[in-house]
């Protein structure tokens, strides 16, 4: 395990220097790692191939970056999660643009007319959701983590802040979720 840290991190160094070979024989090495994280997550060759490349886009142009070689793997890592992450945002914002069946209001006249009711209904429905009534239901400590997840916080900031495990924010999240969804619910019937 060590004797492949030290080739990586000599390939490494060499194809900094402008070596093609080192460069090219770095990502055939590293290829089995990358390309391994991305079947695990998404067992579709293509898609495979595609953040695979992305990744090794992405590691050329960040290539001086890295300050100490031994720790090639782990950005190799770092890098093919920021793709894999890059790749769900797209993929969902897509989705959401193409479920927005509202984007050409002219073409769509009987739709307009039908967003604008729904729209009335959701504003009555708002009128009655107090949310900050709902957050009330629920304990000091499990609302206080709910704030801190609402504000952007992960589950380790949060565990840290609060110097809970990182289970038993999990755990309050899950519960408040539940008593929340069972308040808004009476608040719509």
């Amino acid at each position: 395990m060590a004797n492949e840290g030290n080739r990586l991190a000599e390939l490494y160094s060499r194809a900094r220097e402008g070596d093609r070979d080192a460069l090219q024989e770095l990502c055939k090495t590293l290829e089995k790692y990358v390309r391994g994280y991305f079947w695990q997550k998404f067992r579709n060759r293509t898609i495979v191939d595609d953040l695979s490349q992305e990744t090794y886009l992405r590691l050329l142009n960040s290539l001086l970056l890295l300050r100490d070689p031994c720790k090639l793997k782990s950005f190799v890592a770092k890098v093919a999660v920021h793709v894999s992450q890059d790749y769900f945002r797209e993929k969902y914002r897509n989705i959401e643009d193409n479920l927005d069946i509202y984007n050409k209001e002219e073409e769509f006249e009987p739709q307009v007319r039908v967003k604008a009711e729904v729209r009335q209904q959701d504003e009555s429905i708002l009128d009655r959701v107090d949310l900050e009534e709902a957050l009330g239901e629920l304990p000091e400590k499990a609302r206080e983590i709910m704030v801190l997840k609402s504000q952007g916080y992960n589950y380790d900031e949060i565990a840290a802040d609060l110097k809970l495990t990182v289970s038993d924010v999990k755990m309050q999240v899950k519960r408040s979720l539940n008593t929340l969804r069972s308040v808004l619910f009476l608040i719509f019937l």
